[in-house]
């Protein structure tokens, strides 16, 4: 495990971001090294890797010293939240195209080995690349998409999940989206700096389309390459229940809107953010005891 700047002028930096992730990253990083040493063999491409971790107390260092010895540990030491871990690390590099992701991801044997043809073959004003992004089962997640409003919000919100359904890899289809998820994605560097990288007004969620937003504003589009795969151990919707997790959704999502949305969709959605939390705060209040007052309840 390294300390010091990695290697110059490489054609991937594959950047991790990792907080508490000791398991994911054992099962994460053997994957990952095979992988790019396999570009390595069969493309000559030249890679690196970073490990951004967010102030982890579970030994995460120790796993990445033990699974990675090569790698760049970028360590800090309070969670600076996704992009700012991001940011920082991208400074230890200077490769070609930047590959952000989290830490609960697997990659099956083979699957980025089109890495080097797609992005090869990418028109030059295309500067966001997302994967397939599958759940153990061979689904896929809704990694990609189109940039949000206010009706879409209410339309996805109000749709039943069962109408929502994931459809097998082999049925999605290569082409432009709005953008692509942060859980994994790709990114011309020379764009991604020349936007600032990620605005570190967002801690956590909103900040992947948040940057898709002001790369389009810059002419750089955002694509699906479903030839390239990973697996996303444990997706968001198939973990328990945190409660403290949707205040931080809720404030990325407003502050997504506030820099992006008309002025009136912004000032609806805080009004539904209000509303949305009074009720999820409802059940706890009306189990008060009698004699004392519901507002005042834990």
């Amino acid at each position: 495990m390294r300390d010091d700047p990695v290697q110059r002028g490489a054609d991937l930096a594959w950047i991790v971001v990792s907080h508490d992730s000791a398991p994911d990253l054992r099962l994460m990083l053997p994957s990952l090294r095979r992988e790019l040493a396999a570009l390595a063999a069969t493309c000559s491409w030249s890679t690196e890797l970073v490990v951004a971790d967010n102030a982890s107390q579970d030994g995460s260092d120790a796993v990445v010293a033990e699974c990675a010895p090569e790698a760049t540990l970028v360590r800090h030491r309070r969670n600076l939240g996704f992009g700012a871990a991001i940011n920082r690390a991208v400074e230890r590099t200077n490769s070609r195209w930047l590959a952000f992701s989290n830490a609960d991801l697997w990659f099956p044997p083979g699957k980025l080995a089109a890495l080097p043809d797609v992005l090869g073959g990418l028109p030059r004003d295309v500067g966001l690349v997302g994967p397939a992004v599958c759940v153990p089962g061979g689904t896929v997640e809704g990694s990609v998409g189109n940039f949000p409003s206010l009706f879409s919000l209410i339309g996805r919100r109000v749709r039943p999940a069962a109408s929502r359904v994931w459809l097998p890899l082999r049925k999605h289809r290569a082409g432009p989206v709005g953008w692509v998820t942060g859980a994994c994605m790709l990114v011309r560097r020379d764009v991604f700096t020349d936007v600032g990288g990620f605005d570190e007004g967002f801690f956590l969620y909103y900040e992947d389309v948040d940057l898709a937003q002001r790369l389009a504003r810059r002419g750089a589009r955002a694509v699906y390459a479903p030839s390239i795969s990973v697996v996303h151990v444990r997706p968001h919707h198939r973990r328990p229940h945190d409660a403290h997790i949707e205040p931080i959704i809720r404030h990325s999502r407003l502050t997504y809107f506030l820099r992006h949305r008309p002025a009136w969709e912004a000032r609806c959605l805080a009004g539904l953010n209000r509303l949305e939390a009074g009720l999820q705060t409802w059940p706890s209040r009306s189990r008060a005891p009698a004699s004392e007052p519901a507002s005042l309840a834990p």
